[in-house]
């Protein structure tokens, strides 16, 4: 249908006065709809759905059915400047949130956004106009000759504002916006990420933000000059509403790092700094002087930012005791002096709750130092990817386990476990343990599973598991299936093709249906054949909302027949990932009538063009995502 008579056939006041009894019965049908602002959304995006898209915003507009949605993200509409205007004239009063993507700013389009955007009276339709506090621009192409025209259309109501990642915005965009966010005194939130700012741009910018800002993402901006860092020294110091600031990647030195510590103001509640490798003595030294009076941190990131010794005991030493999380990840150059400076102030931090240690290059010495310390109160420890760890360390981290009662998450992946090192603290793991993630630890042997499935049967609470690239050959999975609690909620079993029959019997015929709270299953390339693919199939509780069976190429007829008598019966399923399964058309006939109405993502690598047809026919809310995906 071309777009004039799409166009001639939705004329606004068409649904409501020529044809009255069809209208109200609509609303009484939205009425009792479980569309969500993700559903609408999709249609929105859809060739084939935009009508139904609109008719369901018209409905909700001029007759306020009980059906609300908040957000509306248009990022992947490409509809034509006719279809454009009347979706945007049919937004609801109860939409406060949009996303728009590049192809609303191209030729006839803009005008219509900065219509919108200004709420030009005689234009928005009937009904309650929406009145917006959060706009996302977020990779829309925009040049300095599109913001001409977008900026100054911007609504005063905004409390959130998305302008990243928008490369051909220069000076002249960025002083636009500027003068234009001077008039949003009502702003909260700004992310304006992985863009360039020249000289004059970053100091317009930076001086005109509203003193209203609770929020400010400057993140992967390398490109601010020394000046732009000057200006927002001084305009940091009158945002005393600030809570969060993110400048990660943004290629801070030791000077630039000065001149953002001292103007910080008290209100901070989280700091990123992460990926910023050229901050070193004296930026670290002005940053520790800073922190010790900022009393509401609660966050503080620093990853990857520790090149080699740089002196980090100045700063790790002034942490506030507001502190609850504290990121750490990727500093391999952190010192055993700065290791011993944490560990003494840790005993002070009664309130953090999370540490991330992933990838510190961690070994016995450090361990003998750091875990002793680690607060009892501690909730949720990243421990992954360090490999210098002998059993000794090991059990230093087992002895202090046995104390942090409070636990729920604990990281162990990448770590080179093996038997040796896993008898020194599996027998540790808290009660209290929600989540643990053992992946990649293909040295545990026979007896570490054993000790592993002993102490998960007293885990009365665990609700994720994840020992994918464990190897988990032959029967060594037998007794941690069968000892697996019925708290389960997330099970990642993947890259375990070597498994047995024995193994998977022991998993369904004698454990999975019973795990009535299981939510998630993760089962990537595991060999299945349709001898292991029957029992497992028709075993899934019908508490799942996500399935991956990727990369299980030898699945035949029998196997997918059973999945397609199965998933009738799983009315939770809200995702199916199929990627890399060699499937044929007569093979996905087998089951995909059978997909659930529940089923909002059905992702595949091959589909034919016709079923492709079909299903956005039959299902247009349905997301189907054919590509070439890459599980390794």
């Amino acid at each position: 249908m071309s777009c004039d008579s799409f166009t001639s056939n939705m004329q606004p006041s068409s649904a409501s006065q020529d044809f009255p009894e069809e209208a109200a019965l609509l609303a009484r049908l939205l009425d009792h709809a479980r569309l969500s602002s993700s559903h609408v959304s999709q249609l929105a995006s859809t060739k084939g759905s935009f009508g139904l898209a609109w008719l369901v915003c018209d409905s909700l507009k001029k007759r306020g059915a009980a059906l609300t949605f908040q957000s509306l993200d248009l990022s992947k509409c490409k509809a034509c400047p006719a279809k454009l205007r009347l979706l945007l004239r049919s937004v609801p009063g109860c939409v406060d949130e949009m996303t728009f993507g590049p192809s609303f700013f191209e030729g006839d389009k803009l005008p219509l956004i900065c219509r919108f955007l200004q709420g030009d009276e005689g234009w928005t339709g009937e009904g309650e106009k929406p009145l917006l506090r959060r706009l996302s621009l977020a990779e829309c192409r925009l040049n300095d000759e599109k913001a001409t025209l977008l900026f100054p259309s911007l609504p005063l109501s905004l409390e959130k504002l998305v302008v990243s990642k928008n490369l051909s915005l220069s000076n002249a965009g960025w002083v636009l916006l500027g003068q234009h966010l001077a008039g949003l005194q009502g702003l909260k939130e700004l992310t304006i990420s992985s863009c360039h700012f020249g000289e004059r741009g970053g100091n317009a910018l930076f001086s005109s933000l509203p003193v209203s800002l609770e929020s400010l993402d400057l993140h992967d901006s390398p490109g601010i000059e020394d000046s732009g860092w000057g200006t927002l020294h001084e305009r940091l110091k009158s945002l005393t509403c600030l809570r969060e600031l993110n400048l990660s990647g943004c290629a801070l030195t030791d000077w630039r790092v000065e001149r953002v510590a001292t103007s910080l103001p008290s209100s901070i509640e989280k700091l990123n700094l992460g990926s910023n490798r050229g901050i070193h003595d004296a930026g670290w030294m002005a940053l520790g002087q800073r922190v010790k009076d900022l009393a509401r941190l609660r966050a503080l990131n620093l990853f990857c930012c520790v090149l080699s010794k740089e002196n980090l005991q100045p700063l790790l030493s002034s942490l506030p005791r507001s502190i609850e999380i504290l990121v750490l990840s990727h500093n391999a150059g952190i010192a055993l002096p700065d290791w011993k400076a944490l560990a003494l102030r840790l005993p002070v931090l009664d309130r953090l709750r999370d540490l991330d240690l992933y990838n510190c290059n961690l070994d016995d010495e450090r361990a003998e130092v750091l875990f002793p310390a680690l607060p009892s109160l501690l909730e949720s420890l990243k421990v992954h990817l360090n490999v210098r760890l002998s059993p000794g360390g090991w059990g230093v981290l087992g002895v202090r386990l046995r104390t942090l009662r409070r636990l729920k998450f604990l990281t162990l992946m990448h770590c080179c476990l093996n038997d040796e090192k896993a008898e020194r603290f599996f027998g540790s793991l808290p009660l209290s343990l929600e989540h643990l993630d053992l992946s990649y630890n293909a040295p545990v042997g026979t007896e570490g599973w054993v000790l592993l499935a002993e102490r998960v049967k007293s885990l009365e609470g665990l609700k994720e598991l994840n020992v994918a690239r464990c190897e988990l050959n032959d029967k060594r999975p037998i007794p941690l299936f069968e000892s697996l609690p019925v708290s389960i909620e997330k099970l990642n079993l993947s890259y375990s093709p070597t498994i047995t029959n024995a193994g998977w019997e022991a998993l369904t015929k004698q454990k999975l249906g019973s795990l009535e709270r299981l939510k998630e299953l993760e089962m990537i390339d595991c060999g299945l054949t349709d001898d292991k693919a029957v029992p497992l199939f028709s075993s899934l509780p019908m508490s799942v909302e996500f399935l991956n069976f990727s990369g299980n190429h030898d699945i035949l007829a029998d196997g997918w027949a059973s999945l397609g008598g199965r998933l009738v019966c799983l009315n939770s399923l809200r995702e199916l990932r199929l990627y890399y399964c060699d499937l044929t058309r007569e093979k996905l006939d087998l089951f995909v009538p059978s997909l659930p109405f529940s089923l909002e993502t059905f992702s595949v690598d091959t589909c034919t063009t016709e079923l492709t047809e079909e299903l956005k026919e039959q299902r247009p809310s349905l997301k189907l995502t054919v590509e070439d995906t890459n599980l390794w």
